[in-house]
């Protein structure tokens, strides 16, 4: 079998033709694999810069479309021949809290030391031309048949956004301030709240022509606010002037690895009274946040990891009805021959761009 092989964390990945083929087991089905996405920094994950939990000797590659080609005996709601999208988070079924338990993300990343002893069981990802993966991370995609694999992988992408405005209760109507915006989850959460109905999405960013090129999607509803560092107060200002003046429903945070929290900072300042904050980026640096605005505006700020099981299917019928738009990403596609060349253009992708390997 063709397929990606990475010996662990701080190795390169290798293109391989002779590695073993899944055997099917309880619960589970193997899929013939049609298209994968590559995240941005997929080398940063295997270089281990980012630290990531990874096990030795497998197949990364996480989400991704494929066609189911084997479906274990006790598994009765799919069929051989459906095409299906992956969600790779798995999370142990029992009655202590998923943090204790931990989870992880197949052919990514365990979240806790508890949880690598998951990810041995489902060891393996989806870059290759067939994966094992339990029959709940699976959902049908049939009722989109007209639209190709490697758009419909852009699914998993959205799913994550989504979960965390779901977090966030955007109502049809709002506003909501996307932080972070120029970037690949950045730019699928404004289209994911265009398709949740928000009135005015808020786009924040530092790359002008990128932010320009999100509001073309929908210049009736996107505004742009373009900051520059080191004066809160006048990034506020910015926002709230490329709002109408007034303040956000909502504040979702998609950052990745930002060296300031300025930003973040003016955004929260931007709410309205009882308005929410999402936090569902990248940062690791320290965010002095202001007890007095939350406690005075009674803003609420919560945490979000990833989206419900559901997402999928729900973005699903969100297509079906033509409110989200996948045509609106340009996919390259590449084959497993090339894994190197799709991290390259993965890495140099703006937020409308995604980069697909597509195994078969």
């Amino acid at each position: 079998m063709k397929g990606i092989f990475l010996a662990g964390a701080g190795s390169e990945p290798v293109y391989r033709t002779d590695l073993v083929e899944p055997q099917i087991r309880p619960g589970a089905v193997i899929l013939r694999m049609l298209a994968v996405p590559v995240l941005s920094y997929t080398r940063q994950v295997f270089n281990g810069n980012l630290k990531y939990v990874m096990p030795e000797a497998f197949i990364p590659g996480n989400s991704g479309v494929g066609v189911i080609e084997t479906v274990a005996d006790d598994v009765f709601h799919l069929r051989v021949g459906q095409r299906v999208g992956v969600d790779p988070r798995v999370t142990p079924h029992t009655t202590t809290e998923p943090a204790e338990a931990g989870s992880i993300l197949i052919g990514l990343t365990a979240s806790t030391p508890a949880s690598q002893k998951l990810q041995a069981i489902w060891k393996n990802g989806s870059y290759a031309e067939k994966a094992l993966l339990p029959a709940e991370c699976v959902t049908p995609l049939d009722s989109l048949p007209q639209i190709p694999a490697e758009r419909l992988a852009l699914l998993s992408h959205f799913a994550i956004p989504y979960g965390g405005l779901l977090r966030g209760e955007l109502a049809p109507g709002q506003s909501v301030i996307i932080n972070g915006a120029t970037g690949t989850f950045g730019a699928r959460a404004i289209q994911v709240a265009l398709a949740m109905g928000a009135a005015k999405v808020i786009a924040v960013g530092r790359d002008e022509a990128m932010l320009q090129a999100l509001v073309a999607l929908a210049p009736k509803r996107i505004v742009s606010a373009s900051l520059q560092k080191g004066d809160i107060a006048n990034s506020t200002k910015t926002i709230r002037y490329a709002a109408g003046g007034q303040p956000a429903d909502l504040y979702f945070d998609m950052l990745g690895r930002a060296q300031e929290p300025d930003s973040i900072l003016a955004c929260m300042q931007a709410l309205r009274h009882r308005g929410t904050a999402i936090f569902m980026g990248g940062v690791r640096i320290p965010v002095p946040l202001d007890y007095s605005l939350l406690m005075r505006n009674e803003l609420t700020l919560r945490g979000n990891f990833m989206y419900p099981r559901h997402a999928i299917a729900s973005l699903v019928r969100l297509a079906e009805a033509g409110l989200l738009d996948l045509q609106k990403v340009e996919t390259r596609t590449f084959p497993l021959e090339q894994f190197a060349a799709a991290c390259d253009f993965a890495e140099q992708a703006t937020g409308l761009e995604s980069a697909m390997v597509c195994p078969t």
